[in-house]
């Protein structure tokens, strides 16, 4: 594991790359801004009028600053993804019926940035030491805790990675890409977490992924019968 960036204690890997997602959020709005706001009209289009992105962009910053430092001591962590997503999608919903767009469709416009952002997030427990595997003579040494171990962080990463590639060749009813990541998202997690050393095999956090896993497949099933289409 790498703890600091070119060995100075003050810059640690696990900070700059959580503000690095800072970047990659921002990016990601930018270079998608079109697809958000593609039915604006042309007067309001964030070409010449910037305030629908920055509203869009407020949301997600505040959600990722802030969102799973709420959920998070539920089970005994200082942050929690989940909380990320769940206030992200809450805002994301609002947005959206404020500006008079599909909240599903942008609901399933943000499952790329979502799972870029766990894979990279992951990286950084991955340097930090954090959420690390058993011990294995093949592994990487942390220099957390003095051991050689499993490195399960690059695992789940790697896991998110893989299911980036296959929803965004899904195609399904509007929120269907959403509710596929919820549940997808939730089952790594809830895998994983027996493959970590630094928690007890069965906590309170299998609860919470169980419990968006539900969540997860209760919407797709009610976007495929529903039927949901919109014109926007």
């Amino acid at each position: 594991m790498y703890l600091y960036l070119f060995g100075i204690e003050s810059l640690r890997m696990y900070d700059l790359i959580g503000v690095a997602g800072y970047a990659i959020l921002i990016a990601f709005y930018i270079f998608h801004r079109n697809a958000y706001f593609v039915s604006i009209p042309t007067e309001t289009k964030p070409n010449s009028s910037h305030w629908p992105l920055v509203l869009l962009l407020t949301v997600q910053v505040v959600a990722y600053t802030f969102a799973g430092e709420r959920i998070g001591p539920l089970v005994g962590r200082s942050t929690e993804f989940f909380g990320y997503v769940t206030i992200s999608a809450v805002g994301m919903v609002l947005t959206a019926l404020v500006l008079g767009f599909s909240p599903l469709r942008w609901l399933d416009r943000t499952v790329p940035l979502h799972l870029t952002l766990a894979a990279t997030l992951k990286m950084s427990c991955f340097c930090g030491g954090c959420c690390y595997g058993q011990p294995w003579a093949y592994g990487w040494f942390n220099h957390r805790n003095g051991q050689t171990e499993f490195p399960i962080q690059l695992v789940e990463s790697m896991a998110y990675v893989l299911l980036l590639f296959l929803l965004r060749r899904y195609r399904g009813r509007e929120g269907q890409r959403f509710a596929l990541f919820l549940a997808g998202y939730a089952a790594v997690r809830f895998v994983v977490q027996f493959f970590r050393a630094d928690v007890a095999v069965f906590t309170p956090f299998h609860w919470m992924s169980a419990v968006f896993f539900g969540i997860g497949a209760v919407m797709w099933v009610v976007c495929r019968a529903l039927e949901l289409r919109t014109d926007r």
